[in-house]
């Protein structure tokens, strides 16, 4: 979420100069909050209802000025830009709730909840860009998904040994897991000397085929070749790769490092409860993280590169 500042003057409000009940019109693309809303008029901050009224919308929210404004005073109006939201997986922006144990703290903010909302701060749809942030960074460090992950283009050479009309030219994708691969999703190009011919459009898949898939290891088998097919770089491949079902350790890694970034965001020494350790949130987070570390270093992938 990102403070926007809309600045004016008193002459782009309605009505006449020195009037009351100008009304200053926001180019919003979003809907605003009382949250982080706040105005200005010649420096000075306004109170909500006492000098100023808002009515928000999703665009084009108004600023109504209850006492008098005059065209040459500065007007600015600052704002929350929210987030969009984000698909996650490995956890849920309640879990990491839970685990911060933010409903028992002292800040009003979280207190009797169960998940962050649209009004706390920070805000759910920000919690989940967050884990969003975490999946990516174990994923790139496991080299391994437990969800869908595509893989657009990656290339491979194309041998063609001896026992080709048994198994095929053998491709050994950077991957394991591989979703079935499916036409107008996926891509499996073999160069043919003046294109790209995708084998999951015009071919038919099959250990006795043109071709076959082992998805488990990731493994990849041309059986049938154009007239023109060059050894280096003859196959590119977009696919899917990833389990189904999500492990506890992963799991926890995720809220960890997502709890990480929600220490990180600010100062809240006076929020989160203390319970009987005492640990300053510095040492947390360096816990946090070796544990995180741990987990990845069980769950990494040797990655095994054709050249």
């Amino acid at each position: 979420m990102g403070n926007i500042n809309e600045n004016f003057t008193g002459s782009d409000a309605s009505g006449s100069d020195g009037g009351t009940s100008r009304v200053i019109t926001l180019s919003n693309a979003s809907l605003t909050t009382n949250n982080g809303f706040l105005v200005f008029v010649s420096g000075l901050s306004l109170a909500l209802t006492v000098e100023y009224t808002v009515t928000h919308a999703s665009t084009a929210t108004t600023v109504t000025f209850l006492n008098a404004l005059f065209d040459d005073q500065q007007v600015i109006v600052q704002y929350l830009e929210p987030v969009s939201s984000a698909t996650v997986t490995y956890c849920t922006s309640a879990e990491v709730f839970v685990f911060l144990q933010l409903g028992a703290s002292s800040d009003v903010n979280f207190t009797g909840k169960s998940d962050f909302d649209a009004n706390t701060n920070p805000t759910k749809n920000t919690v989940e860009n967050w884990i969003a942030e975490s999946e990516d960074w174990i994923d790139q460090e496991t080299m391994h998904a437990w969800r869908a992950v595509t893989i657009t283009n990656e290339q491979h050479h194309l041998e063609a040994p001896h026992y080709q009309l048994r198994d095929g030219s053998e491709i050994k994708l950077l991957h394991r897991n591989i979703r079935t691969l499916t036409s107008g999703t996926d891509l499996l190009e073999v160069w043919d000397g003046t294109q790209n011919l995708d084998y999951l459009a015009n071919k038919t898949e099959g250990r006795n085929n043109d071709y076959w898939v082992n998805e488990k290891d990731g493994f990849i088998f041309i059986k049938t070749y154009p007239a023109y097919t060059p050894r280096t770089f003859g196959v590119r491949v977009t696919y899917r790769f990833g389990d189904t079902t999500i492990p506890r350790d992963i799991k926890t890694a995720c809220k960890l490092l997502t709890s990480i970034q929600f220490l990180q965001g600010e100062d809240r020494s006076v929020i989160l409860p203390e319970g009987t350790s005492n640990l300053p949130y510095s040492a947390k987070e360096a816990n946090w993280q070796k544990k995180v570390d741990e987990i990845m270093d069980k769950r990494r992938e040797i990655v095994l590169i054709n050249t």
